[in-house]
């Protein structure tokens, strides 16, 4: 009994480790290696840096700063309410931009509040503008709206 116990535990204990390995193995490729070779072979438009952005809401416009990061086809940045109707609110982002695309989610960084929802906006204007829309979820009324998204290089 004890030579299959033995066998059994080893069997095991080599599973798990293997399973272990092969889960940190994807997770080096999946945020190291994958990005850095998009990074280094991207050919698309550079649409990281400043923007000028207004959302046109139920509540009323908001003036927004945008600013946009990338990472090979991944986006990320930080959405602030500079005037209007949500003045003073601050947003992250995450998201991609592929052939004149950017699809993102976003959540408030106030850990009161529930401020989340997604946009897609597409690049236009010879780059100068990014357009398109945001659904989101209104805090006010409990339900998903849908807004327009105005973005212009600073």
């Amino acid at each position: 009994m004890g030579a299959i116990t033995t066998d059994v535990a080893t069997k095991l204990i080599s599973t798990l480790a293997g399973a272990g390995a092969l889960a940190v193995v994807t997770l080096f490729w999946n945020k190291v290696v994958l990005p850095w070779w998009q990074d280094l072979h991207y050919s698309g438009e550079e649409i990281e840096g400043q923007w000028n952005g207004n959302a046109h809401t139920p509540a009323g416009d908001s003036r927004q700063s945008v600013e946009i990061k990338r990472k090979g086809y991944r986006v990320y940045g930080t959405i602030r309410a500079i005037g209007g109707a949500h003045e003073g609110m601050e947003y992250v982002f995450e998201g991609t931009y592929k052939s004149l695309l950017l699809t993102a989610t976003y959540v408030s960084l106030k850990r009161d509040r529930l401020d989340r929802g997604s946009f897609t906006l597409m690049l236009a204007s010879g780059g100068r503008i990014l357009l398109g829309g945001e659904a989101a979820y209104l805090t006010a009324s409990n339900d998903v709206g849908w807004f327009k998204y105005e973005w212009t290089r600073a």
